[in-house]
């Protein structure tokens, strides 16, 4: 068994005592990173794919597992976990997908560590990165591996020196889709800002957030919009999606989309969201038709790498076929 590398571990007993440590570790340059649930962070430094001086755990920290809503907003705290999430009755009646979603990921024994918040801050994975130290440098390193600069080589995009380690956690997309927004706090305050603006196209540092910087709480448009999320692995449970499609609609009782957005992840660094489907979705009846030329659209805009080890073409031949089992899942397209 891999050991976790020495770190300082501080357990704060309130959100302001946190937000202090991580301020104090960014001023002072000191690498620090916040352990919720664990399950993706601790394997990640056993493997010495994360380097961090300090851990700054929260499971002291009281309020950020909170769900309740108000303004029409379901608000979920980022410390939740994702079996509490799967199981709340606020959550299961004003947004039954996210639910069903957060019941995909993992196994029921890491559902019962793992938090919504750390799902969207997963990192991005790699089968060149994802390895031991010793696989890594075998095989001569790569950019996203910790100290490395643009000299490694990409294994993926020969002669890339932009790192495209895809993102690979199963909310964001869904959360995307409905329009969810997140709230980041931080000693200088606090901020809203859509969910999009978390995440930029870059496998090294694929988050916005700043030095110091807590996702606290999720917020989600509890109105207007249906969704579904489709997810392509290996096994029926456990693994990381290869492959997942949130859609999201709104559409009149004849069938007739109004809005439609289409969000994919495990593709590329950040969740993506496919592009020109107003021309053919918006207006028309969400018949086996129109939801064909959607699958069509989204595979066309939709390439994924090798960054997985599974074949590409099979992915992307998957995704018309993820289309159609969401829509279905609406009751559209028949």
């Amino acid at each position: 068994m891999l050991p976790v590398p020495d770190a300082r571990v501080e357990v704060p007993r309130s959100l302001d005592e946190a937000l202090s440590l991580l301020a104090r570790a960014a001023q002072q340059g000191v690498r620090a990173r916040v352990l919720a649930g664990g399950t993706d962070l601790v394997p990640n430094l056993k493997r010495g794919q994360e380097r961090a001086e300090l851990l700054v755990s929260l499971a002291s920290v009281r309020g950020l597992d909170d769900i309740g809503e108000s303004e029409g907003e379901l608000r979920i705290g980022a410390l939740s976990r994702l079996a509490r999430v799967s199981a709340h009755p606020l959550v299961r009646d004003r947004a039954a997908v996210i639910a069903k979603t957060a019941a995909l990921i993992a196994s029921p024994q890491i559902r019962e560590m793992a938090t919504i918040g750390g799902n969207l801050c997963l990192d991005t994975r790699c089968r060149h990165v994802n390895q031991t130290g010793f696989w890594r440098d075998a095989l001569g390193n790569c950019i996203k591996a910790p100290g490395a600069n643009v000299a490694p080589p990409c294994h993926v995009v020969p002669g890339g020196r932009h790192c495209v380690a895809s993102a690979s956690a199963d909310l964001p997309p869904l959360l995307l889709a409905l329009g969810a927004r997140v709230r980041i706090v931080s000693r200088d305050g606090e901020r809203t800002i859509a969910m999009g603006t978390l995440y930029r196209n870059d496998g090294v540092a694929p988050l916005t957030l700043a030095a110091g910087e807590l996702l606290a709480e999720i917020l989600v448009p509890t109105h207007g919009l249906r969704a579904a999320y489709q997810k392509l692995r290996a096994r029926r449970a456990i693994d990381f999606p290869v492959l997942g499609l949130a859609v999201a609609l709104r559409a009149d009782a004849d069938a007739t989309c109004r809005q439609l957005q289409v969000v994919a992840t495990g593709v590329t660094p950040a969740p993506r969201a496919v592009g020109k489907l107003d021309p053919i979705a918006v207006g028309q009846k969400l018949d086996r038709g129109t939801v064909a030329a959607i699958g069509a659209r989204c595979r066309e805009g939709l390439k994924p790498l090798t960054t997985f080890g599974d074949d590409t073409e099979w992915r992307r031949d998957m995704i018309p076929v993820l289309v159609r089992r969401a829509f279905a899942e609406l009751g559209f397209g028949g």
